[in-house]
């Protein structure tokens, strides 16, 4: 009979004993009744807890067994030559693995500061090229990445020098490449200032030439400067090697406009002037003297002008001076330009003209520009003779390109 045959028979009796009317002696019979269940079902209760701790032992010895015997297998299966060597290999390749992962973060830096480098030095090259200056290297390529996949790296026997190489020359290259860029920017400020003083001396030279005392930007002062083997500061800077550079080949610029335009103002030709007075707008015409029709009867001579050309103004009224023509009418219809071979020749008529300064030969104003002597007529008022000379002095310094 089953446990739960038992305690249903015992309820069931003890259902039928419990009445209402039943006799004080069967109220004994149910709490006896009682009693029993409750030990019962202790009972029960104990030895359910009794089977689980049994079978929490059993399968608590059972994991241990198995956890031995898997332990021995694993000892007996790693105590084979085969698994001593697959530990052995996983161990190289993680190790092979590490030293590949670090070395790579090497490369991908050097890799960065090398073209970091190239572009500087590109960069520079763009900047002054605009200048055409010869003989500078060309522009250089980006390096490439040639790193290794591990797979194949491992596979060529995980040489830990070749990575280390790949690195070394990233940098080596870099380092080269900054060197190259410093070398380039000293090769192109030298060039820049050999340039500027080969023009400096033969301005200098050009501006003893000629007289360029009635220009304010006609500068006379500058000197040769010198090139350099390192720069000034201790770091190299690209935006300051350029700012320098750019400063020198403009100055050079300037000065080789102003060494034409003094070339251009000594013993011109009588056709170039005449050129140049009739684009003045107050001038109305311009006649060159010639042999036997020279008012001064200096063309030619040992000392006096090689050309002379006079011209008539709006502002001097052509009535108001008698003759026939500019040259009739001489300085007074509005000027004349004498050109001289040489400064001297220049400066000594200046000293003839001086002469009659506050006389009543006074025949108007006169000053030099180049180996010229401007003159301008006695009938204009002083503001008009320094503005007409202003004019003429403008218009003979002005460089045209077709001219060039």
């Amino acid at each position: 009979m089953s446990l739960r045959t038992i305690l249903r028979n015992l309820l069931k009796k003890n259902k039928e004993h419990n009445l209402p009317d039943a006799p004080t002696s069967n109220n004994k019979n149910t709490i006896l009744a009682a009693a029993i269940v409750t030990s019962l079902i202790v009972i029960v209760l104990v030895m359910i807890i009794s089977l689980r701790n049994v079978e929490k032992k059993r399968t608590l010895e059972e994991s241990i067994q198995a956890s031995a015997a898997y332990s021995a297998a694993l000892e007996e299966s790693l105590a084979s030559p085969a698994a001593e060597s697959s530990v052995a290999e996983e161990i190289k390749m993680n190790s092979a693995r590490e030293d590949y992962d670090n070395l790579q973060k090497e490369y991908d830096s050097a890799l960065k500061e090398c073209n970091k480098a190239i572009k500087e030095y590109n960069s520079f090259l763009t900047d002054i090229e605009e200048f055409s200056i010869e003989g500078l290297p060309g522009f250089l390529d980006l390096a490439l990445s040639s790193w290794p996949s591990f797979e194949d790296y491992y596979q060529a026997g995980a040489d830990r020098n070749q990575l280390m190489g790949l690195v070394d020359s990233l940098v080596e290259k870099a380092e080269m490449v900054e060197i190259a860029c410093k070398n380039v920017s000293l090769i192109a400020y030298n060039v820049a200032i050999n340039d500027y003083n080969t023009i400096v001396d033969a301005y200098l030279e050009q501006a003893e030439k000629v007289s360029l005392d009635f220009l304010e930007r006609a500068h006379t002062d500058q000197k040769r400067r010198q090139t350099i083997t390192v720069w000034i500061r201790d770091k190299w800077n690209r935006a300051d090697a350029v700012s320098r550079i750019r400063y020198t080949i403009n100055e050079t610029k300037e000065l080789a406009s102003l060494y034409v335009m003094a070339l251009q103002l000594e013993n011109p030709s009588g056709e170039w002037v005449r050129e140049r007075l009739v684009r003045i707008d107050d001038i109305t015409q311009c006649e060159a003297v010639r042999e036997g029709k020279d008012p001064n009867g200096l063309l030619s001579l040992d000392g006096g002008y090689t050309s002379c050309t006079y011209f008539t103004t709006k502002t001097v009224p052509p009535g108001s001076v008698p003759g026939q023509g500019p040259v009739a009418k001489g300085t007074d219809g509005g000027g004349a330009i004498e050109v001289y071979a040489t400064l001297e020749d220049a400066k000594c008529r200046c000293e003839y003209l001086g002469q009659y300064d506050g006389t009543l030969l006074y025949s108007g104003s006169y000053a030099i520009l180049g180996t010229m002597v401007i003159r301008t007529s006695y009938r204009l008022s002083t503001e008009e003779q320094i503005a007409l000379t202003n004019k003429i002095m403008e218009s003979f310094t002005e460089l045209y390109e077709n001219e060039l």
